[in-house]
């Protein structure tokens, strides 16, 4: 990592500089398309970080790219003359975010992490160890701070006018109200063409325009969700009919995890941390069918393998580019669901990350499901 240049370099003069805010060397529509091309910088990155091999960085690139455009920003918003090595303006950056408390937390190592990782990709050498890779995971993700706390001080520096203010408010009461219409046409829909459903079409309707597949879902607490599935004292709720092969995102409501973390990462690219052991569930398949189940790992933590266990039966799985692939099948239930657990080690980023505060029992970091159908099209009969 020593060839990145150290965002801590030259930051006693670029703290005393960040003490007093100037007036902003960019007008709002200039903060606004940088503000843009930042974000598309690192949606690229999310998209090709989604898409690689454990131990590729090729991420890296755009990511480096996103945070200069960040950095930049930053320092324009507070009226400061924009450096062009990418250390000190790392460092500028990083000593206005704390006198404007921008950030959570100190994102310096992080950063670094990036650069380093940027500079190895842009050398053509993007393939690296597997702690390097998981460093490089975490400090891609934590960086994602950065893109909010620009947001945020973009807003404070020019603030939305009283029209747009206008615009956004019926923007919230049309869209409130589209999810409505919506939550009722899609309610009849599930009702009339998914068999066994019994739930009231407001019932239906309500949960899934409001994506819940469960009351297991992340909770909001920061702990992980421990209750009872949902419909587990009801009747089954109704989900539009799957037709595999397919990929589901952990956000997707027809899937849900007991013992996960809350979701992280982004609305395209997102992923929950399991715990030791995570019970999982898909809804919206045929009854009494054989499938067979790949998980996608945006990261395997300490893991080299995942456990599978089916009905009282376990199955060891490498976690290989990406994937802990099941060979054994599971069986949908009469009411069309899959249910399997998965066992894991644990780590606590704490002992493993530099300036982590972090104690959680993380195992590795779900990012989607996907489902590959071994039967014919129809139901198969129930088993006697």
């Amino acid at each position: 990592m020593s060839e990145a240049a150290p965002v801590a370099g030259g930051a006693g003069s670029a703290a005393a500089s960040a003490s007093r805010a100037h007036a902003p060397s960019i007008d709002s529509g200039e903060a606004e398309r940088l503000f843009a091309a930042a974000r598309r910088a690192y949606s690229t990155a999310e998209l090709v970080q989604q898409r690689r091999l454990i131990g590729n960085v090729d991420s890296a690139v755009p990511a480096q790219r996103a945070l200069t455009l960040v950095f930049e920003l930053v320092l324009r918003l507070h009226g400061d003359p924009v450096p062009s090595g990418f250390g000190e303006l790392a460092a500028r950056a990083r000593a206005i975010a704390e006198a404007e408390n921008l950030l959570p937390e100190d994102l310096a190592e992080d950063v670094n992490v990036i650069e380093a990782m940027h500079r190895r990709a842009a050398s053509g050498d993007p393939d690296v160890s597997g702690p390097e890779d998981r460093s490089y995971d975490r400090a891609f993700v934590r960086c994602a701070e950065w893109l909010r706390g620009a947001r945020s001080y973009l807003d404070e520096r020019f603030p939305p006018s009283l029209w747009r203010r206008r615009g956004r408010a019926t923007a919230i009461a049309a869209g409130g109200s589209l999810l409505f219409v919506s939550g009722l046409v899609i309610g009849h829909y599930v009702r009339g063409t998914v068999p066994g459903s019994e739930l009231p079409t407001d019932s239906a309707a309500a949960r899934l325009v409001a994506g819940l597949a469960s009351a297991d879902r992340p909770s909001p607490s920061g702990s992980p969700s421990a209750g009872a599935a949902f419909g587990a004292n009801t009747a089954v709720p109704s989900f539009p009919p799957l037709q595999p092969p397919v990929r589901l995102l952990v956000t997707d409501p027809h899937f849900s995890c007991r013992g996960c973390w809350p979701a992280e990462g982004s609305i395209e690219v997102p992923y929950v941390w399991t715990t030791s052991k995570v019970d999982l569930t898909v809804r919206g398949l045929r009854r009494w069918e054989p499938y067979r189940i790949a998980l996608g790992i945006a990261d395997r933590g300490s893991a080299e393998a995942v456990q599978f266990e089916v009905s009282g039966k376990q199955e060891t799985v490498r976690i290989e580019s990406g994937l802990a692939r099941s060979t054994g099948e599971i069986t949908t239930d009469g009411d069309g669901t899959l249910h399997w657990s998965i066992h894991v080690p644990t780590w606590k980023p704490a002992d493993h990350v530099t300036g982590s505060k972090d104690q959680r029992e993380l195992g590795v970091a779900l990012a989607d499901i996907r489902i590959d159908v071994l039967a014919g099209p129809e139901d198969n009969p129930r088993p006697k």
